[in-house]
């Protein structure tokens, strides 16, 4: 039987004591910023900024792309597959990315490979699936970054496919319609480390155009679990993205509006 040891960071309360006092800090909020390497004072005020910048969407590689051909499917009544994982994070990623299209009228439904049977990411059989049931377009979100013979299949068989991940891009991308992962390398980004929930929510933000706060109060509680759940670094846009989110899903606790798989999983 395997054993885990704790290994807790070491904190300076030296310096967690001149932090409080130079920057008039309750003490306790001193250790947490110090214990996350924060000693800084204009890096604590960015830290726990109430009116934070998103970036813009389109800041990412091939966003203008996706953009594109998801409103040409829109437009055209095009049947639409949102193909997932079956993680957290790639079960929220399908969840916000099909309830946003579905909310928008499109005509679309999901896939999530099985586990056991089929593993991570895309697969030939799935995508033949998809051919049967009419799919014209395919979004990844939480995988496809890697899915190249995968996606050569989908072309053959006249499927369009658009990629959004958030793993590590290689030296070839896969030749879909668009490829939207932050961490490409043609990419200028000052932050780049969402989870696949994130970028799934990215392509949202540019695909509705409206208010991050507003889209936030629709998906936010999903996109914090995914967010927490992939283990991604709490920094930046991710930070925000799960405060915003904790609040939404605190706020559906205590008036009772929870999703019904949320309300499942709590009782």
């Amino acid at each position: 039987m395997s054993r885990k040891k704790w290994l807790t960071a070491h904190i300076d309360k030296e310096i967690a004591a001149q932090v409080a006092e130079n920057h008039s800090l309750d003490p306790f909020t001193a250790l947490i910023l110090v214990s996350r390497g924060i000693t800084e004072y204009e890096d604590g005020e960015e830290f726990f900024d109430s009116d934070f910048c998103f970036c813009d969407p389109y800041l990412i590689a091939d966003m203008e792309e996706a953009v594109i051909r998801i409103e040409k499917a829109l437009e055209n009544n095009e049947k639409i597959c949102v193909f997932g994982d079956y993680d957290a994070d790639g079960v929220t990623s399908t969840a916000l990315l099909y309830s946003y299209l579905s909310g928008a009228g499109a005509n679309v439904d999901y896939y999530i490979p099985d586990r056991a049977g089929e593993g991570y990411g895309m697969n030939v059989s799935a995508i033949e699936t998809l051919k049967e049931r009419g799919t014209k377009l395919i979004i990844t979100v939480d995988n496809g970054i890697s899915a190249i013979e995968e996606i050569e299949k989908a072309k053959e068989l006249n499927i369009d496919v658009v990629v959004s991940d958030h793993h590590q891009a290689g030296d070839v991308l896969p030749d879909a319609v668009a490829v939207v992962d932050p961490h490409r390398k043609d990419c200028e980004l000052d932050f780049r480390e969402w989870a696949g929930v994130g970028v799934a929510f990215k392509l949202v933000s540019a695909l509705a155009d409206c208010d991050v706060y507003d889209l936030l109060e629709a998906y936010g509680d999903i996109l914090a679990i995914g967010t927490i759940a992939d283990i991604v670094a709490l920094k930046g846009e991710n930070r925000i993205l799960v405060r915003a989110g904790l609040a939404v899903l605190n706020d559906a606790l205590n008036n009772g509006t929870l999703r019904k798989g949320l309300k499942a999983l709590i009782d």
